[in-house]
């Protein structure tokens, strides 16, 4: 018996020298005095915390998306953007990608494509070095009017597919873009990258957790440096191998962290060509402050 119902029972016989559970008289009832007009109120912070009424919630702002679909292996198409972005990106699109624009249209309501000259979705030779320049070119812009990439999203099953680029809007930004692709079946290539400071941030990185190490280090052109690693690290076979692709991956990634840079995305943006027509591997964006 729990001690509750024990002195429950002894308070009820105390006075009751018989011993005997006589009826207890009812409590009287209550009667509020006239003075009794005090309110107690609920703080305020529950109120402003738990009211259900909509009038006391923060308005929000509604999320708006855009997207950039890579289509075929020379086209770029731009949905639901606002009109002005139309007229931005068509002078940085020409600017950037020499080979010029072949034609340019509203394939439907809701979007712009522009058709360029070559095949930028190839991802081969110079036209694969001056592809990633034109998408760092349109992040760039595309930043500096409050449009943030947020999401590369794989949406469609064709064996030609890349990755469609999902923005959002938000602040305007001021930033330097630049990219790291891997290529072949062993080379790293840096693309605009800001300095030295970066590349060799890599290279350390490389030698730390390749044990096969680099076999090549050289500038190809202007603004591209390029790593080619001993081995086949693209390819790896054993499980040994595998994982210190990975973590070399890692390891690369804090490295250019580290030296103050954001990464933006991965993008899958080539298709590769020929008989070599299989996906290419991603190339990574990255913003540093300018």
């Amino acid at each position: 018996m729990g001690i509750f119902n024990v002195q429950r029972g002894a308070d009820r016989h105390a006075d009751d020298p018989s011993g005997s559970a006589a009826a207890a008289d009812p409590p009287p009832a209550y009667v509020p005095s006239a003075s009794s007009s005090t309110i107690i109120p609920f703080p305020t912070p529950y109120l402003a915390t738990h009211t259900s009424h909509p009038a006391a919630r923060p308005a929000r702002p509604k999320s708006k998306h855009a997207s950039i679909l890579l289509s075929r292996t020379d086209r770029l198409r731009i949905i639901g953007f606002p009109n002005d972005i139309i007229a931005s990106l068509d002078g940085v699109i020409k600017r950037a990608w020499k080979l010029g624009v072949q034609e340019q249209k509203a394939p439907d309501p809701l979007s712009w494509e522009w058709k360029l000259h070559g095949r930028p979705w190839t991802g081969q030779g110079i036209e694969g070095i001056a592809s990633r320049r034109l998408i760092a070119r349109i992040f760039g812009v595309l930043e500096t009017k409050g449009w943030h990439l947020r999401l590369s999203a794989d949406l469609s099953k064709s064996p030609s597919d890349k990755d469609t680029l999902i923005f959002r809007s938000d602040r305007s930004l001021q930033r330097a873009i630049f990219s790291i692709s891997f290529n072949g079946d062993n080379k790293i290539r840096f693309i605009d990258a800001p300095g030295e400071r970066v590349t060799q941030a890599v290279e350390q990185a490389i030698k730390d957790t390749w044990p096969p190490g680099i076999q090549e280090a050289q500038h190809t052109e202007p603004g591209v440096y390029q790593l080619k690693l001993r081995g086949n690290p693209w390819w790896a076979s054993t499980a040994v191998d595998s994982s210190r692709v990975r973590v070399m991956a890692c390891a690369i990634l804090s490295a250019v962290e580290d030296e103050g840079c954001e990464m933006l995305r991965g993008l899958q943006m080539s298709v590769g060509a020929g008989d070599k027509a299989e996906r290419d591997l991603d190339t990574w964006f990255f913003a540093c402050d300018a």
